[in-house]
């Protein structure tokens, strides 16, 4: 049987008790707090899901930096409400580059990096408690943002794009001011010799509340709202259907003019059923992707004291699903923006023919 790599006396030298040290164990080594401290085995499922999902990482970055090359070359594409699909993207790339290289190291090359030094043991906490979690509560301020939509609708005509940045800044500023202070806790914690240092053990019981504050929340959420959002949205709907029933005769009867109420335009209409579906597709790859990865933690830690080694493998294979949405986000985002997704047709078009210059070049001069 394979055992930690600290002990009881450790923990207990640094004042947190054994049942510290149980939970420590348990559930923030499995929820991502920290990783395992011995090398798993790993299985020709997890190497082929592993290759799979690099790849899926390396597509996921070239249409993400696409789409930020065309919004920096035409600003005046950015609006108030895309502008946080914008960032989203932004946050998907960064989260792929910082945990997809946790997740190459852990799945293909497990022996590559030195985790008994305090620069890679930051790296991975780091990286492990902020990438995912800036990308939950940005999907949290995406749906702030049609709650102000359907309840303030005239402020929100008048929403700049900088506020919707500073929405997405405030977000990312709540996440790292909870968990900064935990971080350079953990940072000075003196830990023997050549000992795996990923595991957080600072403040056991603050970091319950920080998971919970910028994973689990978030997505209660967008999970738990938008059903409300939508049945808001279907009894609005409902009522406008029945007002509308033959208004413009009862102005003429009354008045003897035509009513001046006017309806939405049929391009206003269609453009908020884009936005709407354009977010519902965000909210549906979300659950699919965060879902299992969820049940299956709650499950290792309703298990804890228990060594159940095929509930942690089902475990890491679900935790490969949020990378899908890597890919799958801005896909989505191009399939509902025509103008993004004609700029970046256009623009991978100019680096086609140029790599293809090149290369005709060099055979004639070859």
């Amino acid at each position: 049987m394979d055992q930690p790599i600290y002990n009881t006396t450790y923990v207990q030298h640094n004042a947190f008790n054994s049942s510290h040290l149980a939970m420590n164990t348990t559930f923030f080594n499995i929820t991502g707090m920290a990783r395992p401290t011995t090398v798993p085995q790993l299985t020709l499922a997890m190497v082929v899901l592993a290759y799979i999902a690099l790849v899926i990482a390396f597509l996921a970055s070239l249409i993400n930096i696409s789409i930020i090359i065309v919004y920096i070359r035409r600003p005046v594409l950015l609006k108030p409400f895309n502008v946080h699909f914008f960032i989203l993207l932004i946050d998907d790339l960064i989260c792929g580059i910082l945990l997809g290289s946790l997740h190459l190291q852990k799945n293909l090359l497990p022996n590559t990096i030195d985790f008994t030094t305090r620069a890679a043991c930051s790296y991975s906490k780091y990286t492990q408690w902020t990438a995912a979690s800036w990308m939950l509560i940005q999907h949290a301020v995406i749906c702030v943002d049609r709650w102000l939509a359907l309840l303030m609708p005239n402020w929100y005509r008048t929403k700049t794009v900088r506020f919707s940045v500073c929405m997405a800044l405030s977000g990312i500023g709540f996440q790292l001011t909870l968990y900064l202070p935990l971080f350079w806790i953990d940072y000075f914690i003196v830990r023997p010799k050549g000992i795996d240092c990923r595991i957080t053990l600072a403040l056991p019981y603050y970091q319950v509340f920080v998971r919970f504050a910028t994973m689990y929340i978030p997505q209660l959420i967008i999970f738990l709202s938008y059903p409300v959002f939508l049945y808001i949205l279907w009894h609005r709907h409902s009522q406008r259907q029945r007002s509308q029933i033959n208004p413009v005769g009862q102005s003429q009867a009354s008045t003897g003019r035509p009513s001046t109420n006017r309806l939405p335009s049929r391009t206003t209409k269609k453009q908020s059923r884009n936005e709407l579906r354009l977010v519902l597709w965000f909210v549906c790859l979300q659950l699919l992707c965060w879902v299992p990865v969820t049940i299956a933690t709650l499950l290792i830690v309703s298990a804890a004291g228990r060594r159940l080694p095929f509930m942690v493998e089902i475990f890491s294979m679900t935790e490969l699903l949020p990378g899908l949405l890597l890919l799958a986000d801005p896909v989505v985002y191009l399939v509902f923006l025509k103008d993004v997704r004609r700029e970046v047709a256009a623009q991978v078009g100019l680096a086609y023919r140029a790599v293809q210059a090149v290369v005709s070049s060099y055979v004639h001069t070859g």
